[in-house]
């Protein structure tokens, strides 16, 4: 690098008294070539344009602090009224660098959500401008680069397939999910890419880590329209067409009868008299829990209707913070306004922080089913009215978050997962965490809440669970096939000496 040494009215100029450790003086010829290395107060001559100019060469970097003070050399300016000193300072450039909280980023999403702007985000200690490199990319199209529309918002631009360094301003990128119709809502896809940040002088940050993890929506499925002929006075058979793309095993109903025939079910004796009432049409109702276990892990309640035992993991006490407090409404809610705390009329497991206490001699014994070292808490709930159900309300009255996945007893009184995304972290007391339910073709009216204590810090303690669902409607025919991809057979019967068109 070459250095001017600001002289004015100086008459002689010396290197001096302090060279700094990091880098050596050089003369320079007049064509600012490198010459000869400078010593301690060696002169430094005037070049053509009357300046005082040296070659600095960087010979040992480390010896360049990354802090002040600075590695600083000088020299000395005289004249015949005296002299004086000027400073050289000297410091390593620091590479940029990336915060710890965001250096491993994770995103949730549907893959129904809008492309979601993401900004590579990083500082430069010495205030350089910085460029985002790309060191992976997803190997299909998730990334795009952001562009300008004509109202001035960034929209999705180009996709980015290949590494290397963006093109964009402001180390912006695009993440575009893409629809997958065939994954069903319990399948899950990591998608990953990794950056650095450079400054201009092609120093690098650590490598940053973005990762989403992309949930899937259970689509509708599609009713296909046919047409299909048959002669006067003749019976015909009838496969509906349906279509649905997680491959889910389909129910249909005939919602409106035909006006000149009569159908029969594919064993041609059973009338499809009435009309299914449309799901819109259901009611929807809710409930509280009406019957829980008893008082201790080994003592279960069995349900002869549910044909199936009661149990949970642990409670405070039998009574107080007991399961028995999730029988009925909440304790602390008035008026639809829900009260924070942990009172003895809410349910609290035996179990801080995911850890097993020893209480009434050890009656409560530790179970760890997922191998993590914690106690696994759950809730076996009994409501009185079986429906297909559609939500799950957890009233949590101190220190929620520790739902972690929700089972419903299916007709075969086996366990169907019907939720599991883990603790929901973030919430204040008092929160209601209301749970989606994806309808299932089955009535039920036991739930198992799975509960993961070492979420948080403390106790968790919960009020009460309402069950949401739809009531089983009385009139019209369910068309149920055996298996997955099995059609609905009917069978038309015109009437008599009719011609012309039918339709249901």
């Amino acid at each position: 690098t070459l250095v001017s040494l600001h002289a004015r009215g100086a008459d002689s100029v010396e290197l001096g008294p302090q060279l700094p450790h990091c880098c050596k003086f050089h003369l320079l010829s007049k064509n600012d070539e490198l010459g000869p290395e400078l010593e301690n107060g060696s002169d430094i001559p005037k070049d053509l344009q009357g300046q005082y100019k040296v070659g600095v060469v960087v010979r040992n970097a480390s010896a360049i602090i990354l802090s002040a003070p600075w590695d600083i050399g000088s020299y000395t300016a005289r004249n015949a009224e005296g002299s004086s000193q000027g400073q050289l300072r000297f410091q390593r450039n620091r590479p940029p660098f990336i915060s710890a909280d965001i250096l491993n980023r994770t995103f949730q999403m549907l893959d129904s959500y809008p492309p979601k702007l993401i900004m590579l985000s990083g500082e430069d200690p010495d205030g350089q401008l910085l460029t985002a490199h790309l060191i992976t990319v997803p190997l299909e199209p998730y990334l795009f680069e952001p562009i300008l529309n004509t109202k001035g918002v960034y929209e999705p631009g180009p996709p980015i397939t290949l590494p290397g360094k963006l093109s964009s301003p402001g180390r912006f990128v695009f993440f575009k999910p893409i629809l997958r119709p065939e994954f069903l809502p319990t399948d899950e896809v990591f998608v990953n890419f990794t950056y650095e940040l450079r400054d201009s002088c092609n120093a690098s940050s650590a490598i940053a880590s973005v990762e989403f993890r992309l949930l899937f929506e259970d689509n509708l499925p599609e009713a296909r329209a046919m047409q299909v002929v048959t002669a006067e006075d003749t019976e015909l058979e009838i496969s509906l067409a349906g279509y649905d793309a997680e491959g889910s095993k389909m129910l249909y109903m005939v919602t409106e009868l035909p006006k000149h025939g009569i159908l029969f079910l594919e064993d041609g004796e059973t009338e499809l008299n009435e009309p299914f009432a449309k799901w819109d049409q259901k009611q929807d109702i809710q409930q509280w829990v009406s019957r829980v276990p008893v008082f201790n892990y080994t003592a279960k309640e069995f349900l002869p209707q549910a044909g199936f035992n009661l149990s949970f993991g642990s409670e405070y006490g039998a009574l107080d913070w007991g399961v028995v407090q999730l029988v009925g409404p909440p304790g602390q809610c008035n008026a639809g306004v829900c009260f924070s705390g942990c009172t003895v009329a809410t349910y609290t497991p035996r179990n801080v922080n995911g850890l097993s206490l020893d209480y009434k001699n050890n009656e409560f014994p530790f179970v760890d089913n997922n191998g993590d070292g914690f106690r696994d808490e759950f809730l076996d709930l009994y409501f009185d009215v079986p429906v297909r159900v559609d939500e799950i309300n957890v009233y949590e009255g101190y220190n929620p978050g520790t739902v972690s996945r929700v089972d419903l007893l299916d007709a075969n009184h086996e366990w169907d997962t019907v939720w599991d995304q883990g603790p929901q972290q973030g919430h204040e007391a008092p929160y209601v965490m209301k749970i989606p339910v994806c309808q299932r073709p089955y009535m039920t009216q036991v739930v198992r809440l799975h509960l993961d204590l070492a979420a948080i810090e403390g106790w968790n303690c919960i009020d009460a669970i309402m069950l949401q669902g739809e009531i089983e409607v009385k009139k019209g025919f369910v068309i149920n096939p055996e298996t997955k991809g099995s059609t609905a057979n009917l069978v038309y019967k015109p009437e008599p000496d009719f011609f012309g068109t039918d339709s249901f």
